[in-house]
């Protein structure tokens, strides 16, 4: 990428100490930037969560649109809020696509231009994934943005593997070195700052863009813009198939009915929800944290639900699907002594017949087994079973303290389901739903985000921060 200079009028001679002081000063406004912005929680792009310097953010961006890249690979989907970024840039460019790679996304953003891919980035497996999918679209100019584990040894693995994608001439990002360089940062340490010294000290192929890292001063990634100047000594061979025409950039693993999903809820952090739940305790179990699958609910958005339930003490809890308990062990942890929990979920005999937005069956599960034999929660719980489609809810109408809607992800079942609960609440109460943010290996619950974007036109429901979950509290009178 040329870059052009020319002398500026407002440039000004600069000795040692000028330039300290602007050091100095750098290193100032982005301590501020953390602080105001909780370390970049707050940053957004068109309302979705990107974790992004917004400096850093612009450059990316101007780079994009000088290289035009056919692809650009990023490690570390987070929320996919900056893979979708990314991918809108393309899509002003009318070029390019973006592939997201990531051990454990806790969500992603759809859009035609990003494919996301979960595991890990240096697993061979992925890699060949990222290789394949830069074949078939025929890539030649391919940026690498690097932003998952910021450990040395993860990011020197990733520099050594993904620097094989970059033409001559073109970028790889390495995010985040500010960890080695800021005292805020210093748990997190040693950074991609001693991985990028470690891979430059032993390769001459790319070198430092300095000009890219410090074109508007303050910046997260120092030492982050390597551009190749030389041939890589191990490329990776990207050439198509012989028998490849032409191949359109691929669309996200997501049923048709589900491309339109924009995620419109407004993020919230649990704290400007709940004034005041930053303080409270949360009990857990250690049966919690060990996982048989990954159907039941992230350790975070457990220790979300706990945090609720005790900033709440709600009385009267009504769950929609049950699985093997986790959840409503959790609830049954942190809510007081004569809290009632009702939690419905599937006749076990059913689970292999049930019909759902994507066919027929479900894996057998053994329904509420984390709490049956739990003498602390077991009397706070009454398990329910069937369809919540055809469940008799009237009973419980106007009631409940607080929902939890976690069963059948598609978008029928989500509606009818939300319905209900809006009947549930009493004046007050609180509704949650798991997986408005999802990951590509569960396009269902695609249903849950499609129906809480269509309910925000009616009621005033939110993302909570940092998790999938989504929230309404209902008016108190």
């Amino acid at each position: 990428m040329a870059v052009t200079t020319s002398q500026s009028p407002f440039a000004r001679p600069k000795n040692w100490l000028i330039r300290k002081l602007d050091r100095w000063a750098a290193r100032w406004v982005l301590r501020a930037m953390v602080e105001k912005t909780e370390n970049m929680m707050s940053v957004r792009w068109l309302g979705r969560q990107i974790w992004q310097c917004p400096v850093d953010a612009w450059v990316v961006q101007e780079v994009i649109s000088e290289l035009k890249p056919d692809l650009i690979i990023e490690t570390g989907t987070f929320l996919g809020g900056s893979a979708y970024y990314y991918g809108c840039i393309c899509d002003m460019l009318g070029h390019g696509h973006v592939v997201s790679v990531d051990i454990a996304p806790k969500g992603i953003q759809p859009h035609p231009r990003v494919t996301y891919i979960s595991g890990s980035s240096v697993a061979p497996e992925i890699v060949n994934q990222v290789a394949d999918l830069a074949r078939s679209l025929q890539a030649k100019q391919i940026l690498v943005i690097l932003d998952s584990d910021h450990s040395a040894g993860h990011v020197l693995q990733e520099m050594e593997i993904y620097s094989a994608f970059v033409p001559m001439g073109g970028y790889m990002m390495v995010q985040d070195a500010c960890i080695d360089e800021y005292e805020v940062f210093k748990v997190d340490r040693p950074g991609p700052g001693v991985a990028i010294q470690k891979f430059l000290a032993e390769r001459s192929d790319l070198v430092l863009d300095r000009e890219l890292e410090n074109r508007y001063v303050v910046t997260f990634h120092p030492q982050g813009w390597l551009k190749r100047v030389a041939p890589d000594p191990k490329p990776i061979d990207l050439t198509p198939p012989t028998e490849l025409t032409s191949v359109a950039a691929p669309k996200p693993n997501v049923p048709d009915i589900y491309q339109h999903v924009n995620f419109q809820l407004p993020t919230h952090r649990l704290s400007e929800i709940f004034p005041g739940i930053e303080g409270v305790s949360v009990r857990s179990i250690a049966s919690q944290i060990q996982r048989k699958d990954d159907w039941p609910l992230p350790v975070v958005e457990l220790l979300t639900l706990g945090a609720i339930c005790q900033h709440l003490q709600p009385k009267r809890i009504f769950e929609i699907g049950t699985y093997r308990g986790a959840s409503t062990v959790m609830m049954g942890l942190n809510t007081p002594e004569e809290a009632e929990i009702f939690t419905l979920d599937l006749l076990p005999e059913t689970q292999a017949t049930h019909q759902h937005g994507l066919g027929v069956g479900l894996p057998q599960f053994p329904v509420g087994e984390q709490f049956q034999h739990n003498p602390t929660v077991s009397p706070k719980i009454t398990q329910l079973y069937g369809d919540s489609r055809e469940f008799d809810f009237s009973p419980y109408y106007g009631t409940i303290d607080l929902v939890v809607i976690d069963a059948d992800h598609t978008y029928e079942f989500v509606k009818s389901d939300t319905m209900q609960a809006l009947k549930l609440l009493r004046p007050g109460g609180v509704i949650l739903w798991d997986d408005y943010l999802w990951i590509q290996k569960y396009p269902e619950c695609a249903g849950v985000t499609r129906c809480l974007d269509e309910l925000r036109q009616e009621i005033d429901c939110v993302q909570i921060a940092e998790t999938r979950l989504a929230i309404y509290e209902s008016p108190r009178s």
